[in-house]
């Protein structure tokens, strides 16, 4: 059936539709010479023929596509929905179009003939199309001419047979930008066929998941080119697999590509390998950056110019020749994974150069002798010397490095660490400090340096103190109300057990905070209303954050507290041991680290003190700690077992009143205040074991030596009942430590 003199297609299609509708099926639609169709808000669908070509014919005449257009389920022999003879325009500037489920032997949704024009193709989807070659788009014979593909998607159209899952071009294609070809597939080119007469201007589009696994051929994942590519430009090729030749392109013995601007290429698999590129004939990278992620291969020339940077990172590049004006750039990981440059000559011009990116330390075979004069690297850490095409790459001493690039010893010694580091993570984390070098952040690397070398910070002095003062100020809040909560108790002896729930905060400057919650629960006796003797047991987690380092620690502590009170004065006494385990959660550039180690700690408190009948208490004392931090190895560095000493000089004051209540209930309230002085504080000092360094000893921060303590608390005694609540302080320079208890006690 065939419409003509129609000033717009989508008034005679509501006719058309509705006779279709009574019949089963769509009647092929022809545009003769001469005549102009404009296609707008329609569906043209169940077209089906084995042996006429496209639903609809585009016999010399235009047509014109602008907006909502839906052509689904056609089936034809050339061209499942267009045959074209004649100039089709395809704008959809309104709203896209649609190219679905169509079917033919060449071009499934369109078959561009040898004198077909089509000036544009813009804002459409080409969806599940199949053809045996062309999934989508076959543009067939030297005079076949595409001015602009734009603005659209190729998403799972099929060449069963041959080439060109979305597109097989024999002709012209001018341009193709800002197109997505997602998962095509075909025997030769997943997503673009491009034939050895074909040429295509410009490519400016993403290539997802493409892929050749059947047939014959299985080369090009995303690409076979064996025309003329122009240019391709800002694209990226990701996840394209081919069953043999070229992950991503595979370009023939006549083909030439040219790239441009910023171009990527990562997960890319030939034949069951990491491959972007397998080049038998010519390409050159003009300008911008071109990465490479999984390498490429093949017997062609590549040619780098001037001004144009092709980065392989730690891939292997194997070509025939490589003439090389511009930037070849390779990264040196490890021994393992390295940039190798295997080519059978090289051709490196008055510009050329081989920027290497070093990680490791080593002696590397690039495959190709190079010159001394044509390699720039970080001479700032590294030394490079070059023997035919081994390159041998050693670490300058720490010195010059610290001279060189104005880092801390630290954080130069870490620096050479990584780059002597036989792990691979680490050694990925040494490029990464390369990085940061080279843009000048020294910031960053002196705060990941100080998170390999061990702990910098006082926590553990923090974590550990936390522990003890908790369970110490608890003894002898204990101790020190006895008298008063159970003077009027008459036996010798009279036990109390008491449970106390406990939550601390605790901020060192800005460089960590710690969050502990915890259980305590003792039994004491009160001999003779003069002695008192008790043991306690408290489990307590703890979860500290500092920068990008989190640390849990999980702690069990033991504690033994008396006192002797034979009148208002007194002496009172603590013991404790603590056992904790830390597991430490740490990103060091870019890198994971994850150490575990043990901290044991154990000391002791001694106060004295006279209980004026009007509240008031003085007192002074000693508080002992002492740490003991197992050796680790962190991953980085192995870390020396170590100790540290802290004795403090207590003296304080107190005032507590106590009210009594006809029914016998007492409330005590109570203030209390003291200043230390740490008389023994070791340095924060840690050995540690580095990879090109041996020995080297760390300097970190430790807790100010002045301080002060302050709490208030608030106890009510019933009968045998005893409940409190109370509020501790802990300041130092740039540092305090908040802690509020809740204790309950019964007396037996």
């Amino acid at each position: 059936m065939t419409f003509r003199n129609c000033f717009t297609w989508s008034f005679c299609f509501l006719g058309f539709i509705g006779t279709l509708s009574n019949a089963g099926a769509a009647e092929q639609i022809e545009v003769p010479i001469g005549e102009v169709y404009n296609i707008t808000d329609s569906t043209y669908e169940m077209y089906q023929s084995d042996s006429i070509n496209g639903a609809v014919a585009v016999v010399n005449g235009d047509l014109n596509v602008t907006a909502n257009a839906k052509f689904l389920n056609n089936k034809g022999n050339l061209g499942g929905v267009f045959y074209n003879l004649g100039n089709i325009s395809i704008t959809s500037a309104d709203g896209n179009s649609l190219f679905g489920t169509n079917e033919a032997t060449l071009g499934g949704a369109i078959y561009n003939t040898n004198s077909g024009k089509i000036s544009e193709i813009s804002h459409s989807l080409f969806q599940r199309n199949q053809s045996d070659s062309g999934g989508a788009i076959y543009n067939s014979g030297q005079g076949a001419f595409i001015d602009r593909i734009a603005n659209s998607s190729f998403i799972e159209n099929t060449a069963k047979k041959e080439y060109g899952g979305a597109i097989h071009n024999q002709g012209s294609i001018t341009s193709i930008e800002q197109v997505a070809f997602l998962n095509n597939s075909a025997s030769s080119g997943g997503a673009i066929s491009n034939d050895v007469n074909g040429r295509i201007g410009n490519i400016n589009a993403t290539f997802n998941g493409n892929r050749v696994l059947l047939g014959e051929l299985k080369q090009g994942g995303a690409i076979s080119n064996s025309g003329v590519i122009e240019s391709i430009t800002d694209s990226k090729f990701i996840g394209n697999r081919a069953g043999d030749l070229g992950g991503a392109i595979y370009n023939a013995s006549t083909g030439s590509i040219t790239f441009k601007g910023t171009n990527s290429f990562s997960g890319n698999i030939a034949g069951g390998n990491s491959n972007d590129i397998l080049n038998d004939g010519q390409i050159i990278i003009a300008d911008g950056i071109t990465t490479i992620g999984s390498g490429i291969s093949g017997d062609g020339t590549l040619t780098v110019q001037d001004g144009a940077t092709l980065s392989i990172g730690s891939t292997t590049l194997n070509q025939g020749v490589l003439n090389l004006d511009g930037v070849l750039s390779a990264s040196i990981v490890n021994q393992k994974n390295f940039g190798k440059i295997d080519v059978d000559k090289i051709n490196i011009g008055a510009t050329g150069k081989l920027d290497l990116t070093l990680g490791a330390t080593g002696i590397y075979d690039f495959g190709t002798d190079i010159s001394a004069g044509s390699v720039s690297y970080n001479d700032s850490i590294y030394t490079v010397s070059i023997d035919g095409s081994n390159l041998v790459v050693k670490t300058k001493s720490v010195e010059n490095i610290v001279d060189s690039t104005n880092l801390s010893s630290d954080a130069a010694v870490v620096v050479i660490g990584l780059s002597n580091s036989s792990s691979y993570s680490l050694n990925i984390a040494s490029l990464n400090a390369q990085s940061a070098l080279e843009s000048g952040d020294l910031g960053y690397i002196e705060k990941e340096s100080e998170i390999l070398l061990g702990e910098g910070k006082p926590i553990v002095q923090s974590v550990a103190s936390v522990l003890q003062t908790q369970l110490f100020s608890m003894a002898t809040n204990r101790m020190n109300m006895s008298d008063k909560i159970e003077k009027d108790i008459d036996e010798n002896v009279a036990y109390g057990f008491w449970a106390q729930g406990l939550m601390n905060t605790s901020k060192y400057a800005d460089a960590f905070t710690g969050d502990t919650n915890g259980v305590a629960v003792g039994l004491d006796a009160l001999i003779k209303k003069h002695y008192m003797l008790g043991f306690a047991f408290s489990y307590n987690q703890t979860d500290i954050t500092a920068n990008e380092r989190d640390t849990e620690v999980t702690s069990n502590n033991f504690m033994l507290y008396g006192q002797y009170k034979p009148n208002n004065w007194y002496v009172n006494a603590a013991l404790n041991y603590a056992m904790s385990d830390y597991v430490e959660n740490a990103i060091a550039f870019g890198v994971i680290i994850n150490p575990e180690y043990s901290v044991d700690s154990f000391g002791g408190q001694l106060i004295t003190g006279y209980d004026f009948g009007f509240g008031l208490t003085p007192e002074v004392g000693a508080r002992y700690l002492y740490i003991s931090q197992d050796g680790y190895d962190n991953g980085f560095a192995e870390v020396a077992k170590t100790d540290f000493n802290y004795l403090t000089a207590i003296a304080g004051v107190k005032y507590a009143l106590s009210f009594e209540t006809e029914g016998r209930l007492k409330f005590i309230p109570e203030v209390r205040a003291a200043f230390t002085y740490d008389v023994i504080s070791d340095d924060n000092t840690l050995s540690v074991t580095i990879p090109g360094i041996g020995n080297y000893i760390t300097y970190g921060d430790k807790l100010s030596e002045l301080g002060g303590e302050f709490g208030i608390g608030l106890s009510l005694a019933y009968n045998e009942w005893n409940f409190s609540l109370n509020y501790d302080l802990d300041i130092r320079e740039s540092y305090n430590s908040q802690t509020g208890s809740v204790n309950f006690k019964y007396t037996f």
